[in-house]
């Protein structure tokens, strides 16, 4: 498959321009590599957008178990109401890092609404 690029425009005395210069001196063929460039771009925002759909449906996924954990804490304890809680200290109060894959919602923890310590986590 034959790619030509008949002009460029860059900048003047711009990276990019450094860059172009620098693989026409090295014999590199400019017009297929940025065409392949190009068609790598595309790619990475296709798949960009597939992600952000995927992440879409996790969130709601996320919402949705949440508050059924909700509803269930309000049953069990009497109607009394609770809330997602985010401990001080993030990952080091929990013992464990991102390294570990268990992503930002491996735990979740929750409080009665009503009060602002945490001694009554569930």
């Amino acid at each position: 498959m034959s790619r030509i690029i008949k002009t460029i425009s860059v900048p003047s005395g711009g990276k990019v321009e450094k860059i172009l210069e620098d693989w026409r001196r090295a014999g590199k063929n400019v017009s297929q590599t940025v065409c392949e460039i190009v068609e790598r771009h595309s790619t990475l925002y296709d798949d960009n957008i597939i992600q952000e759909q995927e992440l879409n449906k996790l969130r709601f996924r996320y919402a949705y178990i949440i508050q059924a954990a909700k509803r269930a804490l309000y049953n069990i304890n009497d109607g009394i109401e609770w809330e997602l809680y985010f401990p001080p200290g993030g990952w080091d109060s929990q013992g464990m890092t991102t390294s570990e894959g268990y992503g930002q919602a491996s735990t979740v923890h929750f409080r009665k609404a009503d009060e602002q310590d945490s001694s009554n986590d569930s």
